[in-house]
């Protein structure tokens, strides 16, 4: 399951990527070990952090600086449309929502 959730975070990024250069991203997430894994660059299993380090390169190609944050899975408002909805039944909840900060933020600074 915490797979799962890495993989949906990888293929919406990667689907969005084009759309978010130069921004800051932040994703709630209702993954504790995804969000351990974020920040510790990787987990004890190889699969897993494959995953975590593709986000990463997605990421740092499109130059989006990426935030993982905990939420509750109550908390997290991106749930709260679906919440006993068949969408949830068939796919289990979503897992993260998304806030785009302005878009050219991310200018380096030399």
């Amino acid at each position: 399951m915490i797979i799962r959730e890495a993989l949906a975070l990888k293929n919406t990024l990667m689907a969005s990527a084009a759309s978010l250069v130069a921004s800051r991203v932040d994703t709630h997430v209702d993954s504790l070990p995804l969000v351990r894994a974020w920040k510790n660059q990787g987990s004890k299993g190889k699969a897993f952090t494959d995953v975590v380090h593709a986000i990463y390169e997605t990421s740092l190609q499109f130059n989006i600086a990426l935030s993982l944050v905990y939420v509750p899975s109550k908390g997290n408002l991106a749930d709260a449309p679906l919440q006993g909805s068949l969408f949830q039944r068939l796919h289990g909840p979503l897992v993260f929502g998304w806030t785009l900060r302005n878009a050219g933020a991310l200018t380096p600074s030399i």
